[in-house]
């Protein structure tokens, strides 16, 4: 299914077909879903199926098996970077942890992130368990691979990375608009990702904090909500 991608769960399924943004391949499902008649009425009946739980059993991805099972085609990927007119971005810089990209997909959703610019090298953005940890937001937020180099040089948006050696994220003033740039979970931003940065700021935490660093969809989180508690008014 290298052209497919899976969601299982009857919440994600119902907002990922609710979305249209991507084309169902089929869907199974079982005596225990309560998807309801008005989303089963949007796959053509040829491409859906009642299954037993045994067989759901053997398919799934996960320990439990959900109630149902949806195969959707994957979007054509880009061949350059989108015309950016959104006032916020999320730049994921070979992110690897697909638990991580999912919670940040859903933050994006939540604050109204036009976007996810995500680096090659990067989990992939359709792997199960990013679809799933998104809770249906990769439906909402669209996601683009993009390359460092394929940014526009003329952007309006400021470029700004997370990075330990930043500045004091409360004393940043907030553009109106962004590319907020986040690293890998051990590494942090990479050289070349710096190279194209117009600032950098950190999250500071407590004076006596045992913790080494911040997880980076909690970091991702307190980026937006100050985005725009402050550079949206």
């Amino acid at each position: 299914m290298y052209n497919n991608f899976v969601a299982e769960g009857d919440k994600i399924i119902m907002d990922l077909v609710a979305s249209k943004r991507f084309e169902v391949e089929f869907l199974l499902y079982t005596d225990r879903t309560t998807i309801p008649e008005h989303i089963f009425l949007e796959i053509p009946a040829a491409q859906h199926l009642k299954i037993p739980e045994s067989q759901m059993e053997g398919i799934t991805h996960f320990q439990n098996a959900s109630p149902s099972y949806l195969v959707l085609k994957r979007p054509v990927e880009q061949t350059r970077c989108p015309e950016l007119t959104g006032s916020y971005y999320f730049y994921i810089d070979r992110l690897q942890d697909p638990g991580n990209l999912g919670t940040i997909l859903r933050t994006a959703d939540w604050f109204g992130i036009a976007g996810i610019l995500i680096r090659p090298g990067s989990v992939d953005p359709y792997h199960a368990k990013v679809i799933q940890s998104s809770m249906g937001s990769i439906g909402r937020v669209p996601v683009f691979e993009v390359e460092l180099e394929e940014l526009p040089s003329d952007l309006p948006h400021v470029k700004v990375g997370l990075d330990m050696q930043g500045q004091d994220m409360k004393d940043f003033i907030w553009p109106k608009q962004a590319i907020f740039f986040f690293g890998n979970e051990g590494a942090g931003l990479s050289d070349e990702a710096k190279q194209v940065l117009d600032i950098r700021v950190t999250i500071s935490g407590a004076a006596g904090r045992g913790a080494e660093s911040l997880n980076v969809a909690i970091a991702a989180g307190i980026v937006a909500f100050s985005a725009f508690a402050q550079g949206a008014k």
